[in-house]
């Protein structure tokens, strides 16, 4: 699990301070500006299987190279819009991404 800081805990803004240098460590194309914020913090639990179209989209460019696929049509088949249109937000599952690129990569079967 994640460590679950309350916002006035230093230990959490060191936290996302090492989180924002190791991401952009790895992709040292990005601004600090162009990292979404659901990529340098955590649900409650630490689990939460979904991120925003955003943080989809701004790994989007890694994951083709590491796969040699074209990964947009993954996120879309996986993307989930606001509840009657209004409520919450879009999220991407990332298992269900996960899985269909494992599919693609001929690591599993199909998944229905």
């Amino acid at each position: 699990g994640s460590n679950n800081y309350g916002a006035s805990n230093p230990a959490l803004a060191e936290r996302v301070q090492g989180d924002i240098d190791e991401f952009l460590a790895e992709h040292p194309d990005l601004t600090v500006e162009d990292i979404p914020t659901d990529l340098v913090t955590a649900s409650g639990s630490g689990l939460d299987p979904h991120i925003s179209p955003a943080s989809a989209a701004v790994q989007i460019p890694q994951l083709a190279e590491n796969t040699g696929l074209t990964e947009e049509q993954f996120v879309a088949d996986n993307t989930t819009g606001k509840v009657l249109g209004i409520f919450g937000e879009e999220t991407v599952n990332v298992l269900g991404v996960n899985l269909d690129i494992a599919e693609a990569l001929g690591l599993i079967g199909g998944v229905d």
